[in-house]
């Protein structure tokens, strides 16, 4: 009984972490470090507020629902160790929020502008730095690395285009936006080398 108790306090402490970093992805406010501004030609594919919040509340779901998986199983193995055979799927359901907070970050620190008549991609960083690159002859490769599954409705994952002396990633978060299917929908049409993983973190 012991044990279990502290297991409990020790889930509560990481779901009180958990609500306090999600909070903190609504708080966060991008500056305006850019000297492009969309048109009907250059579309900045972006990820706003409310599409951020709704997937944070379902991968919330799978997290809280990996967290009670836990506890059952934890209290379960007191008496019966084959429980035990369920502790892995507990613990991919929590590691999505890794995922997560690793992918809301990387979409949250560049802006990405697409000028659909050319093709050019343009990717400035909270740093400062700026890299301009055509789809079609500047990019070596292209690879997608996604999660193995969807977790109530969100697929974890990512585009890596392979240039001549670096790599871009985009991420999947970025899709749940219906305006950058015009982006999206170009990558589509390149061949491209898919990967899957258990946690696709960029």
């Amino acid at each position: 009984m012991v044990k279990v108790i502290l297991v409990i306090t020790l889930l509560a402490f990481i779901l009180y972490f958990i609500v306090r970093r999600l909070r903190m992805f609504g708080t966060q406010i991008r500056n305006n470090y850019g000297k492009i501004q969309p048109s009907l030609r250059i579309i900045e594919i972006t990820a706003p507020a409310n599409i951020l919040k709704a997937i944070v509340q379902k991968t919330l779901f799978s997290v809280f629902t990996g967290i009670l998986l836990l506890v059952i199983i934890l209290v379960l193995a007191t008496k019966f160790k084959i429980a035990l055979i369920m502790l892995p799927i507990s613990l991919y359901l929590i590691g999505q929020f890794l995922v997560l907070n690793n992918h809301i970050r990387h979409t949250r620190n560049q802006r990405i502008f697409y000028d659909k008549i050319n093709d050019d991609l343009t990717i400035e960083s909270l740093e400062g730095n700026r890299i301009v690159f055509n789809l079609i002859t500047d990019v070596k490769a292209y690879k997608e690395i996604k999660s193995v599954q969807k977790n109530n409705g969100i697929l974890f994952g990512y585009y890596e285009m392979i240039l001549a002396k670096q790599k871009i990633t985009i991420s999947y978060l970025l899709k749940e936006n219906a305006e950058n299917k015009t982006l999206f929908d170009k990558l589509a049409h390149f061949p491209t080398e898919v990967e899957t993983k258990l946690f696709p973190v960029i």
